[in-house]
């Protein structure tokens, strides 16, 4: 009760909670202008009564990472802030978590803009108007499904920072016609133009693509790693 009764100087509350929790009075005659910042998406369930009683304006955050943003607009989704992303999963009805997921047929490009560390499990899957992604080289993890049936992803460049790739990462991208690490990545090659990924510590053969030409270094090829290439 009352736990932030009269603090005048409290001009913002942030509550990473889809659901709201029970406060009591917790924020009784704080600052008139005082902002509510709220998950995207649960809006309507802090609209309401002892939330907008203690705040006159609650606003939507858009998060996708502690310190990650995200916004959406005709056909491009950005990135922004630092550091790593969430892992995303689809629910038993097979509604993906990922809070732009309503975008997914729209979607035709992600811009990332800012230190971002990793790319969450199934963030972008089944973005199926997805044909165009340049990740920055602060990127050290690509989680996995992470572009899962991304069908119209036709060309997609590893940068030098990334460390750990999943599995299916571009699992069922029957448009993907290139694949290229750089050439300077430690982890990972496309050795020999071959237009996959490979694991360079074990020959392992994590993602190819219709193009690709499988080299005879490569000793296995991974979980998903042709799926649904035509």
């Amino acid at each position: 009760y009352y736990a932030f009764l009269d603090c005048k100087k409290l001009s913002s509350v942030f509550v990473e909670s889809v659901n709201p929790p029970e406060i009591d009075n917790s924020f009784s005659n704080i600052a008139d202008d005082a902002v509510l910042y709220v998950p995207y998406g649960s809006l309507k369930a802090y609209n309401v009564a002892p939330w907008n009683t203690f705040f006159s304006k609650i606003q939507e955050v858009k998060k996708c990472g502690d310190n990650l943003f995200w916004e959406y607009s005709k056909g491009v989704l950005t990135i922004t802030g630092t550091g790593d992303m969430y892992d995303f999963y689809f629910d038993d009805d097979y509604i993906s978590t990922a809070p732009w997921s309503e975008y997914s047929n729209e979607v035709e490009s992600i811009v990332f803009d800012g230190e971002i560390t990793s790319i969450g499990d199934y963030a972008f899957e089944d973005f199926t108007a997805l044909t165009s992604i340049t990740m920055p080289n602060s990127v050290t993890r690509i989680g996995w499904w992470a572009f899962g049936n991304c069908s119209g992803l036709t060309t997609i460049t590893i940068p030098s920072g990334v460390t750990y790739i999943d599995s299916g990462v571009f699992g069922g991208c029957s448009g993907l016609a290139s694949i290229k690490v750089a050439s300077s990545n430690s982890y990972y090659d496309s050795r020999n133009n071959c237009n996959a990924i490979i694991e360079r510590s074990t020959n392992n053969l994590i993602a190819g693509c219709k193009n690709t030409i499988i080299p005879n270094s490569v000793t296995s090829i991974g979980s998903s790693a042709f799926e649904k290439c035509s």
